[in-house]
């Protein structure tokens, strides 16, 4: 029984440490920004590539963080200048949304993501998966 137990802990670290490796073999394919916003709220954009080969997808997620519950906000998203999506959503009782979007992109597009909210208050933050253009 004791070697049962062993070996099935033995299994589950190995098979743990395998799948903390695989994230770190995509590092290229993965960007992460946070800063301020105007005032008093903050953000964190994030890029991921979800295509194949035969796919040029990309994630795009713009998280903010403000102290205004059901405040709404305008959030544009923008592919090397170009308008790929434009939504509005009210902020959650503590003040948070998250918008993400999906769209075709290559590996080097620059995405800008602009948040305005209906107090005035803005967000704006370029972001490409491209290592030479993230600082």
């Amino acid at each position: 029984m004791k070697k049962l137990l062993a070996t099935a802990t033995l299994t589950l670290a190995t098979a743990g440490l395998v799948g903390l490796s695989a994230p770190a073999a995509q590092a290229d394919d993965f960007a992460k920004k946070s800063g301020s916003c105007s005032r008093d709220a903050s953000y964190t954009m994030k890029l991921r590539d979800t295509g194949g080969d035969d796919r040029d997808r990309t994630r795009v997620s713009f998280f903010i963080n403000s102290d205004k519950s059901n405040r709404s906000w305008r959030v544009q998203v923008k592919r090397g200048g170009q308008r790929v999506a434009t939504t509005t959503k009210r902020t959650n009782n503590r003040g948070n949304l998250t918008v993400t979007r999906v769209v075709r992109a290559e590996d080097d597009a620059r995405f800008t993501v602009f948040a305005k909210s209906g107090y005035g208050e803005t967000c704006r933050q370029v972001l490409s998966l491209d290592r030479e253009d993230r600082d």
